[in-house]
């Protein structure tokens, strides 16, 4: 039902693999930004297939009705205030999986001081590979896989990598 990449790792990562043939030399492929952001979405899939993947919005929605009841404006109003990370690619709404308990949907309680750092800094689609980057603060693991189990952690990496941003 979810479009989350619920896969096994690929040898090779998947974005790699269909941004250009194996034999392709990449200085002769124009880039865009259409195509740079395509790559960067397909990074994503790939980044955010360990932590539960990525599903879009309506799919969101669909669970979270199911779980809750009729009341999507929650959802809603999480995605607009930025209360839930999310990013538009293809002009749909994508979240990552990670943040959501999957028993009531509700984003997970220590996501809410992270984004409130992260937020006035980094644009949505900033904050989404912000999740999905290996960390120096987190021993090199990826604030998506460690925010359940080392939020303070994950809190003090989003205060440094801010800091450093604003420098």
């Amino acid at each position: 039902m979810l479009n989350a990449a619920f896969y096994p790792p690929l040898a090779r990562p998947f974005a790699a693999t269909i941004a250009q043939p194996l034999d392709a030399d990449p200085s002769q492929q124009p880039v865009t930004q259409e195509s740079q952001m395509d790559r960067l979405f397909m990074g994503m899939l790939d980044a955010y297939r360990s932590s539960g993947g990525l599903a879009r919005a309506q799919e969101i929605f669909t669970v979270y009705r199911a779980q809750n009841g009729s009341d999507v404006a929650t959802l809603a109003r999480w995605i607009v205030k930025r209360e839930v990370i999310s990013f538009d690619w293809q002009s749909k709404v994508w979240l990552p999986l990670f943040q959501f308990n999957r028993v009531h949907m509700a984003p997970h309680a220590g996501l809410q001081p992270v984004l409130a750092i992260l937020n006035p800094v980094f644009s949505p689609w900033e904050i989404a590979l912000w999740f999905t980057q290996p960390n120096p603060w987190l021993e090199g693991c990826t604030p998506a896989n460690s925010l359940e189990t080392r939020t303070n952690a994950v809190l003090h990496a989003a205060s440094a990598d801010c800091l450093i941003a604003a420098a």
